[in-house]
């Protein structure tokens, strides 16, 4: 059995990167984050997509 992470999509642990701010929006279950990608996307020259 493969563990994913939400949604069921994406392996669990992958690190997309570190929360820096969270706002509550005008709607309860609603919230905005923030986040500053693990990566310099100035310097990223290759991507490898996989798919199934």
């Amino acid at each position: 059995m493969k563990l994913h992470g939400m949604g069921g999509i994406y392996p669990k642990g992958i690190k997309i990167g570190t929360i820096k701010k969270i706002e509550n929006t005008n709607n309860i279950v609603d919230r905005v984050a923030y986040i500053e990608p693990a990566v310099n996307f100035d310097k990223v020259e290759t991507v490898l997509v996989i798919t199934k």
